[in-house]
C-alpha cells in the first residue's frame, strides 16, 4: 500500500484486495431451502450431480443411528459439514423404492 501524499490520512491500494476463506480444499455448502452447491479448490462451481448417501453411526451410548455424507458423479467424498472425507465404509444399501436425493 502507499499513502497518497494529497489527502492526509487516505491509503491508496496498489492492488486489490480479497478476501478468500476455506480455498485450501474442496467444500459443499447449502442453504436453508436445501440448494447444495460444490465449490472446487480453484473456486469453480462443481456441475456435476451431488448424492446424498444415508450412513450408520454409533452413538456414544453404543446405539446406532443414521447420518448422511455426499457423493460426487467423480467419486469424491463430503461429511454432512461439507469437508471432504475417505469414502465411508458403513453406507446404508438402498432399496429399490428409496430415490436418492440428488442436486444439480
Amino acid at each position: 500500500m502507499a499513502k497518497d501524499d494529497s489527502t492526509p490520512g487516505k491509503v491508496v491500494e496498489d492492488k486489490p484486495v480479497y478476501i478468500v476463506s476455506n480455498m485450501d480444499n474442496d467444500r459443499i455448502y447449502s442453504n436453508l431451502y436445501g440448494h447444495i452447491r460444490l465449490v472446487n479448490k480453484d473456486g469453480t462451481t462443481y456441475k456435476g450431480k451431488i448424492l446424498k448417501r444415508r450412513i450408520t453411526v454409533k452413538g456414544l451410548d453404543g446405539n446406532n443411528f443414521f447420518s448422511h455424507v455426499y457423493e460426487t458423479q467423480d467419486q469424491r467424498w463430503f461429511n454432512k459439514g461439507g469437508l471432504p472425507i475417505a469414502k465411508p465404509n458403513n453406507i446404508v444399501k438402498q432399496t429399490e423404492n428409496e430415490v436418492t436425493d440428488e442436486s444439480k
